[in-house]
């Protein structure tokens, strides 16, 4: 009779304050290309504040060679006149040739990097619209295996509403929100920027920071 008594008390208890359901807790996928945000985490931190210019440029030059110029996207942006030249004799050919062959071999980044100096370069590499997409497909199908890096490249893809693709602010944030709970520094760094609201803002700098980007941390 007891237990009847406790059981019709507890139910009662229940309707009387509502019982709710505890929301499960957003699970955080581990990213499959941890190793390679290690280095650009590196690489983001020697960008903010004050460069550290020749350490930079050294690291892109280790991933670019490292990954048997797989992934020589920031490397190709140093060579690029529209980037950043500091120190480096421009070349925009090396630049186009670096970028060409790193998307050649799959790599979302630099398909999305050479899209966007495909217009501006003397060197064939294709139409821009074409490498847009290519750079997309690429990252649609690897971000959901949980490689961060591409589904950073989704964001930016939907931020700025590259041709084929219409701007998608909430879709950019989305992507950008995988890439950075998945320990990449330069979506976090990307949505301390872009946020939508102060909180949104300061989480996103918070994560940077405990992923080491100390200018984050101020």
């Amino acid at each position: 009779m007891k237990s009847i008594l406790s059981l019709l008390f507890v139910s009662f208890l229940c309707c009387f304050i509502g019982c709710k359901k505890l929301e499960p807790q957003k699970q955080i996928p581990i990213a499959k290309d941890i190793k390679r945000l290690e280095a650009y985490n590196k690489l983001d931190n020697l960008k903010e504040g004050i460069w550290h210019v020749d350490e930079w440029k050294a690291l892109a030059s280790k991933i670019c060679e490292n990954t048997k110029y797989k992934d020589c996207s920031v490397l190709g942006e140093i060579y690029h006149e529209n980037f950043y030249g500091f120190g480096t004799k421009k070349d925009r050919h090396k630049a186009i040739q670096m970028l060409a062959k790193s998307c050649s071999m799959n790599d979302s980044m630099s398909c999305l990097k050479l899209a966007t100096l495909a217009d501006k370069s003397d060197y064939p590499v294709g139409k821009s619209t074409d490498l847009f997409k290519k750079s997309h497909d690429i990252a649609i199908d690897r971000c959901s295996k949980d490689y961060a890096m591409d589904c950073y490249v989704l964001a930016l893809i939907y931020f700025e509403g590259y041709a084929p693709f219409d701007r998608d602010r909430q879709k950019s944030k989305e992507y950008a929100n995988k890439s950075c709970d998945m320990k990449h520094a330069g979506s976090c760094i990307f949505l301390g920027i872009n946020g939508d609201t102060y909180e949104d803002i300061q989480q996103a700098r918070q994560k940077a920071c405990k992923l080491g980007i100390a200018e984050y941390c101020k």
